[in-house]
This record gives structure tokens, sequence and C-alpha cells, in this order.
């Protein structure tokens, strides 16, 4: 009997270190699952200081250059099922109100506004909302940068909005993002007057705030040819790569997937909202088509030949502001540029200040020019509440002419440009 006994009190020993164990497991799984707070993609940290800080004590802050990426959105993309299942619903309360004018810069009373909202389950994404459009979170996440960057630089005077120049991508999310960010970091005035401000964009084939042939009809050969070179080959051919695509298409049932990043775009989204992944996806999975993806996004941004070509006339915009401010030419003093990840990521690249991150939504760098009175101009970048260190200053800081011989080294000419 006392056998009997003792192998009795081990079997509940065991039992209850059985439920234990599982209870840990679990809490361990839910730990670990992917959510909106533990996924850095879904929003960018703010400037935790109080304050920037001068090169020296005697250093004014003269002129703010700031850009930015879109906030929070939906999958852009486009996939299909079977690499939908379940599909989400998505919702998009965000609209814009506006009406058409035929004036540019004249002062014009406003008495009617138009809204333009998409119907409910008419579009390709269940719900009511379009491909790639900011949600209510992107909003959110603007309006609080702007907030954030006011108050970070409310002691510089620059804030100011007749001294303020913006501009973006001809694109709904951006141009929206513009806004919120203006309408954050500017409180609208209580006076029975209308602010109109102005956003200035570009035709996409003539845009640079992004790489493309629009800046360089060179820069799409000059990619073909990485994506040509041995690196990129030995890359898809290696087993890990290979297995992993293997194991997706048996997943999905399929003899060939979509570009990874479709994948990528399209999970990212539905974490950042909450949303379950595919019934076929595991967080594993995701992690790895995340680390897949980032590795081919940055395989292009990192060559110089590709920075060059691909941001060089955007550098140049930027050099532009500096040198007009130099000379006197221009009184603006603060540049708005509202892009996409695809603006900074290549701009810090070709600056050779780029870490590998992916930039989460709502992004933010700054250019900050200081000076002593007009004079012995220094430049400092953040970047998502950063100060970056600039190695080819050997400081946090560079003077203005050793920033114009770094950039104006990465302005392509028109013959390399023109050269397919």
């Amino acid at each position: 009997r006392q056998q009997g006994s003792h192998n009795k009190k081990q079997q509940e020993t065991m039992n209850r270190f059985s439920v234990v164990f599982l209870l840990f497991t679990a809490i361990v799984l839910a730990t670990s699952r992917l959510t909106r707070e533990s996924y850095p993609y879904c929003k960018a940290s703010l400037e935790t200081s109080d304050k920037p800080v001068p090169p020296t004590p005697s250093h004014s802050l003269s002129l703010l250059q700031v850009i930015i990426r879109h906030g929070d959105r939906t999958p852009q993309n486009g996939l299909t099922n079977p690499f939908l299942e379940p599909s989400p619903t998505w919702k998009c309360n965000l609209n814009t109100m506006n009406k058409p004018s035929t004036s540019v810069n004249k002062q014009e009373k406003v008495n009617r506004l138009f809204r333009v909202v998409y119907e409910e389950d008419k579009e390709l994404l269940k719900g009511n909302c379009m491909y790639g459009q900011l949600s209510d979170i992107g909003y959110s996440q603007h309006l609080a940068l702007g907030r954030n960057l006011r108050e970070f630089y409310s002691s510089t005077g620059l804030i100011d909005i007749n001294s303020l120049k913006v501009r973006s991508t001809n694109v709904y999310r951006t141009l929206q993002s513009g806004m919120t960010f203006l309408t954050g970091m500017f409180p609208e005035s209580n006076a029975n007057i209308t602010e109109i401000v102005k956003i200035t964009t570009r035709d996409k084939e003539t845009d640079n705030m992004t790489p493309g042939i629009s800046s360089c009809i060179s820069w799409r050969a000059e990619l073909d040819k990485y994506y040509k070179a041995q690196a990129w080959i030995d890359y898809h051919k290696n087993a890990s790569y290979v297995n992993f695509v293997q194991s997706l298409q048996k997943k999905f049932g399929v003899t060939q997937l979509p570009d990874l990043y479709n994948f990528f775009d399209e999970y990212s989204a539905r974490v950042c909202h909450g949303f379950a992944l595919p019934s076929a996806v595991s967080d594993e999975d995701f992690k790895r088509i995340k680390e897949i993806a980032t590795w081919e996004w940055n395989y292009s941004l990192y060559p110089k030949s590709l920075g060059k070509l691909g941001m060089g006339r955007f550098i140049s915009d930027l050099l532009d502001n500096l040198l007009q401010f130099e000379s006197g030419a221009s009184k603006t003093k603060m540049y708005l540029y509202s892009g996409h990840d695809s603006t900074i990521a290549p701009l810090l690249a070709a600056l050779g200040l780029y870490d590998g991150v992916w930039p989460p939504y709502a992004s933010h760098m700054q250019v900050e020019i200081w000076s002593i009175s007009g004079k012995n101009i220094q430049i400092g970048i953040r970047s998502n509440g950063k100060s970056i260190y600039l190695p080819q200053c050997r400081s946090y800081f560079c003077k203005l002419s050793q920033v114009k011989q770094w950039w104006s080294s990465m302005i392509p000419t028109k013959e390399e440009c023109n050269k397919v």
C-alpha cells in the first residue's frame, strides 16, 4: 500500500507540473505573438528630450527641413486568395474636405466644402477603404508627431506657419499625412478667418522624392545590374531561402508565390491593426518574410551608385535650401517634405547614414541648420528622435562647407542620369 501511495503522490506531482508547464508555455507563446505594440514597424519613435542641442551655446536654430513618411495605412499591393484567408474588414473614417479653386495664391472665402468617401463593401479590400489609404491610426500618429515637434522646437522661434514651404508626393496618403502633421505643429487659429496652406507637388514622372526613372533614367539600368549580380543570385539559391519559399508554397497549395514584399506589406498592415495573420501563416513565417523582404530592399539601397542616381536630385533640392539661407535669398524658416519609406531610407542610405532598419510608419528626419547671426553655419541631422553621428565630419555636426562638398558629390550630372 505504501508503494501505491507513493506512486499516486508522484503522479499527482507530475500532473501539477504538467499543468504549470502548459500554463507557462501558453503565457510565453501569448507574450511572444506579434502585436501592434511589440512590432516596431507600426510606429516611429517621437522626440523624447526637451529641446534640440546646439553645436555651441552661441548657436541658434535658423532653418529646419523635415522629411516624413506617411502614417499607418491599409495594404497597398493587392494580394489575392489563397494568401489572405481569413480576410479582415478594413474600416476607414478618415477623409478630406475640400473644394476646387482656380486661384493659386489668393485668399478665398469658403462657405462650402466637399467630402469624398469610399463606398462600403464596394472596394477591393473588404470594408470601405482603398488600397494604401491613410488610416485613422495614421492620422493620429501625424497629429501626435506634429505636436511633439512643435514642443521640441518651441524655443527656437521657427514655429511660424507664415515662413513655411510644404511639398508632398502626389499620393493621397502623403498629402493627408502632411496636412495632419501641420495641424499638429501649427494649431488652427480661433480667429474668424480661413487659413490656406499651400502644398506643392509634382507629377509622378518628374518627382524626385523617391528613387526611379523620374529622378534618373539610368537608375533603372543600374539597379538591373545589381539584380543580375552574384550576391543576389546566391541569396536566392541558398537552401534556407529555397526551403522557406517551398514551405510557403506547400502551405498555400500553389507552385509559385508573388513577390515576398507583397506578403510583408499585407501582413504588416494586419499586425499594426490588430488583425490576425492568415491561418496558414505563423508568426515565425511572418518574421522570416520580413527578414527576406528587408534584405532584398536594403540590397538596392546600399550601393553608392544607386544612391546617387536615385536620390541625388532630391539631395540637390535640400542643398539648394541651405545655400539660399546662406545667401539670404530665402526667408523660409521651415521646409516640410511628406513622402514614403522609399523617401527616408534611400535618402539616409545615399548619405551613408542608413542603419538597415525599415522606416516605421510616421518616420521623420530633420535637417537642422544652426548659425550665429547667419554665420558659422553648422548642420545636424536627426532621425526618429535621435541625433545621427555624421562620420563624414566625425561629429554630430558638419560645417556648411563640409556639407556642400559631401552633398554635391551625390548629385548626378545630366550625362550620368541620361546614360542607358
